[in-house]
């Protein structure tokens, strides 16, 4: 025997709209200044927990700087310039670090 749907009668829609109107006009409105109120206190509340996240990430942040450091400035130099440009600034700091070492053993020999 196939089954056959029931029909069986259904209260009107609007009959649950009309009761749902009355409860919410039966409850007490908060005043706009209680609403303010709570919106900056979740604000708030919001707001510090980012905080204490961001507090989180920025430790994160610092020791993975301090872990990496060389390959992040190794990284940095090679975004920021080429090759040659390198090679040139390497051999100007030689030629400064050999005139310093020359001035310390003036330095040294003078007094």
């Amino acid at each position: 025997m196939p089954r056959t749907k029931s029909t069986t009668a259904t209260k009107p829609k609007k009959a649950a709209a009309s009761s749902a109107k009355s409860v919410a006009a039966k409850r007490s409105r908060r005043s706009p200044y209680e609403l303010v109120q709570e919106l900056r206190a979740k604000r708030d509340a919001l707001q510090a927990s980012m905080d204490a996240r961001i507090a989180k990430l920025d430790q994160r942040i610092n020791a993975l700087e301090s872990k990496h450091e060389h390959k992040i400035k190794v990284s940095e130099l090679l975004a920021s310039r080429s090759a040659e440009e390198l090679e040139k600034e390497l051999e100007a700091l030689r030629t400064q670090q050999s005139l310093l070492r020359k001035a310390l053993k003036q330095g040294a020999k003078t007094p």
